[in-house]
């Protein structure tokens, strides 16, 4: 869901990140849905039977309102800690209404759902999802987050 409506509003250019000596070329449509393959596939990959044998647990979330990963929430959550500094003040309105839709539509059935999203930082598997996507964003240059924050502010959800 997030992908959909972040990637058809970004339209920027190829953004370029060093690997050491290789180059490579990704625009923020393909860093976003990077991103999403990897919730997905974590998601997956901790819900199956061998890892909850092994571990006693799934990695599913024990919110029943969430249309989404943990992962995708965490990414909406990171988003609004790291770009309110980089924004100027109309900027600021313009996300916080994103941010506020966004949420609302992960959490549709909640009748608060920043509430819901306070609940889930008590679930460790919640925490780990968060952190992860936080060191993720923070291996991007300021320049390519405040690009994506601004690109975030004037999506349309």
């Amino acid at each position: 869901m997030l992908i959909t409506k972040v990637s058809n509003a970004l339209s920027s250019p190829f953004i370029a990140r060093s690997f050491g000596v290789v180059r490579t070329h990704l625009n923020v449509k393909s860093i976003i849905c990077m991103m999403m393959v990897l919730a997905s596939v974590m998601n997956f990959a901790h819900a199956n039977p061998r890892f909850m044998a092994t571990h006693g647990t799934s990695y599913q979330s024990s919110e029943p309102d969430l249309a989404v990963t943990q992962y995708e929430l965490a990414l909406v959550q990171v988003l609004s800690e790291i770009c309110p500094p980089m924004l100027t003040a109309n900027q600021r309105i313009a996300f916080t209404r994103a941010y506020n839709q966004q949420l609302r539509s992960f959490i549709p059935t909640s009748a608060s759902p920043n509430d819901t999203l306070r609940r889930m930082h008590s679930q460790r598997n919640y925490r780990n999802a968060l952190n992860s996507v936080r060191a993720w964003t923070a291996s991007y240059p300021k320049a390519q987050n405040r690009k994506l924050c601004l690109q975030f502010a004037e999506a349309e959800f």
